[in-house]
């Protein structure tokens, strides 16, 4: 292997570690970034959420959890994406990703809820594209 050619993949290699660490490639962000504070969510998604999370969630965890000065700091200056794709990987235990993508952006709008996010008139969505250019920033005071 020539040393041109073993430089350039290295770089290569090096450029594709990067963009998988970031998740995606930096052209990916979008002018079109939106924050939770900007009404993400339907409250009648929040409600099924609500359902679901009782259903799949309340028996191993309590919404304590998942609110508050902890969820600030688990989550504040991430996409929901990254909560959308954190929970369906993990969750339920028992069968991690056995919801539909529907099923966890629900549970998703209920914790937004939970965190006194504001609602909005369109439903959370489960595309990866639209959920990562939405940015979670400090809840508003109750």
């Amino acid at each position: 292997m020539s040393r041109r050619f073993g430089r350039t993949f290295a770089i290569l290699l090096g450029s594709l570690l990067v963009t998988a660490f970031l998740g995606g490639p930096l052209a990916a962000q979008s002018s079109e970034e939106r924050s939770v504070l900007d009404g993400v969510y339907s409250a009648e998604q929040a409600e099924r959420g609500e359902a679901t999370y009782g259903s799949e969630c309340a028996l191993c965890h309590t919404t304590q959890e998942f609110t508050g000065r902890l969820f600030q700091l688990s989550w504040s200056n991430r996409s929901v994406h990254d909560l959308f794709r954190s929970i369906r990987n993990t969750m339920p235990f028992d069968r991690p990703g056995g919801l539909t993508d529907e099923q966890y952006s629900a549970i998703v709008s209920y914790l937004l809820k939970l965190n006194n996010y504001p609602t909005g008139d369109e439903a959370l969505g489960t595309s990866e594209e639209d959920l990562a250019n939405i940015r979670i920033e400090a809840p508003p005071s109750r």
